[in-house]
């Protein structure tokens, strides 16, 4: 079955300022797509795994517990790695980010 990840129900967005949905998994990773509206300041995650981000439309801003901040555009990834205590501190609103995110024990670029 083809799908679209630019295509999303946009009436997620009543209840929370994201929507995550599931792309993929199997063995030790898991591929999971977010769409976000615009807001600030996100909830703080510390997570047991390897994240490697990709930002596919829209541009954030992610902090990160020592201060440091990553100005994210559209095209742009990064690895965070497990227990990097991060949240999203800025999103755009036009467009919307759109995000992909592998998740495993271990992730080297």
């Amino acid at each position: 079955m083809i799908k679209n990840i630019f295509k999303f129900d946009p009436g997620g967005f009543e209840s929370s300022d994201e929507i995550f949905s599931d792309v993929a998994s199997g063995g030790n990773f898991r591929i999971e797509r977010v769409v976000s509206k615009k807001y600030s300041n996100g909830k703080w995650y510390c997570q047991s795994e390897d994240e490697l981000v990709f930002l596919l439309e829209g541009s954030a801003v992610l902090e990160f517990e020592s201060g440091e901040l990553a100005r994210l555009e559209r095209g742009d990834y990064i690895l965070i790695k497990k227990f990097a205590r991060h949240r999203v501190k800025e999103t755009s609103e036009s467009p919307r980010c759109v995000w992909l995110a592998l998740f495993s024990e271990s992730v080297s670029e």
